[in-house]
């Protein structure tokens, strides 16, 4: 009669436990939490800088306030929040951002646990320039997104130019196809207007050996790389890539096989 008792006894007490880790845990979780949210953000547009977030204290609101006028018009108003962590370096992450985002005309920063998070917009060689200077710095990083405002306008070139073409080779051939030279002259008029270095990559027949393929794929790219310098696209910003071989299916038609034939064009 006393053995479900005994037993039952040992059950009760187990779950006592059980609640009582989870109740000591609780607030430390909370507290975790907390210290996870904590982040400081600035904007930067048309000369203006919002402030946004916490900072873990008055000097350091004064010193990001200095850093952002610096910067341009400042607004937003931090609220200070003591319970950062103290893994964070904050008033180092914050003032190496601002430096930087001094030399964009447009942008973001956040600092956070997750180190400083930085983006915006910058030509090729500026972001290059910033991306070297992060690294440099030896600080936690976060995510780090520099869009070139160029790339996105000579992509739409080029792919306009195409106007869903692809260049043809004959068969077995590095030789372009007459009929592509319209197509061609097109694309070198839209290169000459871009400003990003464009790699060309070509893809051969994938009917002969997978080596002799991968050697044509890049003879035609090096074959249009030259078409379109001699049309006037700067040659200085035409690179060739290897390409690669898409094995065909033992019932891919001719037409098929056509469509592996092509050039591929990547903004760098």
């Amino acid at each position: 009669m006393c053995r479900p008792s005994r037993w039952r006894l040992i059950l009760v007490a187990a779950l006592s436990l059980v609640a009582l880790a989870w109740m000591a845990r609780a607030p430390a979780s909370a507290q975790e939490q907390a210290v996870a949210q904590r982040s400081f953000e600035a904007r930067k547009a048309d000369g203006t800088i919002v402030l946004s977030g916490h900072v873990p204290s008055a000097a350091s609101l004064e010193l990001m306030e200095a850093a952002a006028r610096r910067v341009g018009t400042t607004t937003g108003a931090p609220a200070l929040a003591a319970d950062w962590s103290p893994k964070v370096n904050f008033d180092r992450l914050a003032e190496l951002g601002f430096v930087l985002l001094g030399r964009i005309e447009s942008g973001w920063l956040r600092v956070a646990d997750d180190g400083l998070s930085f983006g915006g917009v910058a030509p090729q060689a500026e972001a290059e320039a910033i991306r070297g200077a992060l690294r440099r710095a030896g600080v936690k990083l976060g995510r780090i997104d520099l869009a070139d405002p160029n790339a996105a306008a000579c992509r739409d070139r080029v792919a306009t130019a195409r106007g869903g073409e692809e260049i043809e080779f004959p068969v077995g051939s590095a030789k372009i196809a007459p009929a592509s030279s319209a197509l061609i002259s097109r694309l070198a008029q839209a290169i000459k207007l871009c400003t990003n270095a464009i790699e060309i990559a070509g893809r051969g027949d994938e009917a002969g050996d997978s080596a002799g393929d991968l050697l044509l794929a890049r003879q035609r790219a090096e074959a249009v790389a030259r078409a379109l310098a001699e049309a006037g696209a700067p040659a200085a910003r035409l690179a060739v890539a290897q390409g690669a071989a898409k094995p065909p299916r033992s019932d891919d038609s001719a037409a098929d096989r056509a469509k592996y034939r092509r050039i591929e064009f990547t903004l760098k």
